[in-house]
């Protein structure tokens, strides 16, 4: 007697899919969307002089005025 299990018609496929991100990874994401949207939109309604004043150069102003989102550039300073 055997104690294998045959699946006939069924086989394994191996899937390359990244492992699912913990509670905590999913909120702290959701959490700095929300952040970078909020600030996003405060510095959209800045003037030109009050974000060069926080330390944005001018290609940063102009990403932010086409896109309304602060640049990962800005941030890495």
């Amino acid at each position: 007697m055997s104690t294998t299990t045959a699946t006939f018609g069924h086989h394994s496929a191996t899937v390359d899919t990244a492992p699912r991100k913990s509670f905590f990874e999913r909120f702290i994401e959701a959490r700095t969307r929300q952040g970078q949207a909020r600030v996003g939109a405060t510095f959209a309604r800045m003037s030109d002089r009050q974000l060069a004043d926080l330390g944005f150069n001018p290609d940063q102003v102009r990403h932010v005025r086409k896109t309304g989102i602060v640049p990962d550039s800005y941030w890495s300073v």
